[in-house]
């Protein structure tokens, strides 16, 4: 197996997983010691998750629990990574760019979106 230098689209996408695997692995440090938010103040606030909420949080299944969230903040983690490599491990540059876009996207809205997700 060669690999090869990614392209300079390639080399831009990769910067954007890049920046979103960085923001996503933060927040899934943080969220393994946050705690949940008693009150919609508190969330306005900032420092806490709202974990456990009934009514507008409560169909997204990433909310339902901090257990739910540090397992799709994993997932994330890891389809960005994957993301990341294509470049170096597929030799067409459109099925990388397209296989990053679509890690990218996935990763981002609809691992913590999508009702009734994976989780």
């Amino acid at each position: 197996m060669t690999l090869r230098a990614p392209s300079r689209w390639e080399i831009a996408l990769q910067a954007l997983l890049l920046l979103a695997l960085l923001y996503f692995t933060v927040d899934l440090w943080q969220a393994h010691f946050g705690q949940g938010c008693e009150t919609v103040d508190a969330f306005m606030q900032g420092g806490c998750y709202p974990w456990g909420w009934e009514g507008a949080f409560a169909e997204l299944r990433i909310l339902r629990s901090q257990e739910n969230y540090l397992t799709g903040g994993w997932v994330r983690v890891v389809l960005l990574a994957t993301g990341l490599a294509m470049p170096f491990l597929l030799q067409r540059r459109g099925a990388s760019a397209g296989f990053m876009a679509i890690s990218g996207l996935a990763a981002t809205i609809v691992v913590g979106n999508w009702p009734g997700s994976i989780l």
